[in-house]
């Protein structure tokens, strides 16, 4: 692989980490009438924290992951953020409750 086909590779895996991250906080608007009704038990207050715990935890972690990332290779951090994200986003899919659901939108971000 070239040099230069190598940087597009890159280019190209880290616009669609970038884009699924940024779906992944507004796509939420969408489901929360489907999510509402699957946790018809649970208040609209209660499940705003869907949304809350992961722009919250996403906002607090963006300068620590960087200095993380400074120090241990972005690669590496890349690639371990998107393995927890992936199965955050699993574990969202099969929450049996809200506090469950909120749990893993919080290790979403």
């Amino acid at each position: 692989m070239t040099p230069s086909s190598s940087a597009w590779r890159t280019l190209a895996l880290t616009s669609v980490a970038v884009f699924v991250v940024s779906l992944d906080g507004t796509v939420l608007f969408v489901a929360f009438p489907a999510i509402r009704a699957t946790f018809a038990h649970v208040s609209a207050a209660q499940l705003s924290w869907v949304l809350n715990a992961y722009t919250i935890v996403f906002g607090a972690l963006l300068v620590p992951a960087g200095r993380i990332a400074d120090r241990v290779g972005r690669k590496r951090i890349f690639l371990l953020g998107l393995a927890l994200f992936s199965a955050a986003s699993t574990l969202c899919g099969v929450a049996p409750s809200a506090g469950i659901l909120i749990a893993a939108r919080a290790l979403q971000a």
